[in-house]
């Protein structure tokens, strides 16, 4: 989201690509979080669970709507399409 003159909205990323974002984010701290758990490597677990701070600002702007699109799609099993 880019605001622009008194916090008026300019540009806002559509929300499946906001889910595309997020969902990866996920995966790839999901997996670097199980090898430094497998790796007894604590100091790095921790800092990779802090990432997850930075995911929430990330889907802050998607509204409701949005929210229920992603949800429903997702769902959605491939073959019903």
């Amino acid at each position: 989201m880019i605001r622009g003159a008194q916090l008026a909205i300019v540009r806002k990323l559509d929300g499946q690509h906001l889910a595309e974002i997020h969902t990866a984010l996920l995966t790839w701290v999901s997996k670097r979080i199980g090898s430094y758990e497998t790796n007894k490597n604590k100091k790095g677990r921790n800092s990779a669970i802090l990432f997850f701070k930075v995911l929430r600002p990330l889907i802050a702007p998607v509204d409701s709507r949005d929210a229920l699109k992603m949800f429903v799609i997702s769902q959605t099993p491939l073959f019903c399409m």
